[in-house]
């Protein structure tokens, strides 16, 4: 009996380590997220906001949303420090075969053939260490323009991750769904150093009633799903 219990006890830990070590590098690959349908941010923050050994997205070649982009097209993400590969995460909607090299501060996303002429792609910045901050952009490439290519990655994934974004940290989530305009106003959020450190929301009146401003605002931030105690722990500033 001691033998088949010894035995049993073998065979579950050889299947644990086994468990362990294929999820330790599919969490770690660098592969497709479905980002599709999801507007992007365009946020990246000013590098003297970020505290010092802190690692974000600084700025992006092609601007985010910028349209025409030719089809070998190499897109530049600039961080603000130094980096390894197992810092960032890169994906991208539609799926495209592509290289991917570290130089300096800089991630740079070559496709292996082309990018798909007249196509919008969505692409993120996600940061294994901070599942809470996303970063979201978005390119158009010449060409008639199509609808997005089909994403074969397993679906839910991206929901999931901006709903522990909206949970834990709803205010990166309000900044990462901005800027935003209406009838009545328009938003942009900002980054806070001093600690403790946080986004803030500008929003600028277009109308004189600043009440219904409040109210529109109020209603804007209930539409992302934002609960009303969440919301009063915002920090919204109004000009």
């Amino acid at each position: 009996m001691k033998k088949i219990i010894i035995i049993l006890t073998g065979i579950l830990i050889v299947l644990f380590t086994i468990f362990f070590i294929v999820n330790f590098f599919r969490n770690n690959e660098t592969g497709e997220n479905p980002v599709e349908n999801v507007e992007p941010t365009g946020i990246v923050i000013p590098t003297e906001s970020i505290t010092a050994g802190k690692l974000d997205v600084v700025a992006i070649d092609p601007q985010d949303d910028t349209q025409n982009i030719a089809l070998d097209r190499t897109i530049e993400i600039t961080f603000s420090r130094t980096f390894t590969q197992k810092e960032i995460e890169f994906f991208i909607n539609p799926n495209t075969p592509r290289n991917a090299i570290i130089e300096g501060n800089k991630l740079l996303i070559t496709p292996k053939n082309q990018w798909e002429p007249g196509v919008h792609y969505n692409f993120s910045v996600n940061f294994p260490d901070d599942r809470q901050k996303v970063r979201l952009y978005r390119f158009t490439t010449t060409g008639p323009t199509q609808e997005f290519l089909p994403d074969t990655q397993p679906e839910g994934l991206y929901e999931e991750t901006l709903n522990e974004q909206k949970t834990d940290r709803p205010d990166i989530f309000v900044a990462n769904n901005t800027p935003y305009e209406s009838g009545t106003f328009s938003v942009r959020a900002n980054f806070e150093s001093k600690p403790p450190a946080h986004y803030y929301l500008i929003v600028t009146k277009k109308i004189a009633d600043e009440e219904k401003v409040r109210q529109d605002v109020n209603l804007w931030l209930q539409q992302l799903d934002l609960s009303n105690e969440q919301i009063a722990g915002l920090d919204i500033r109004y000009e």
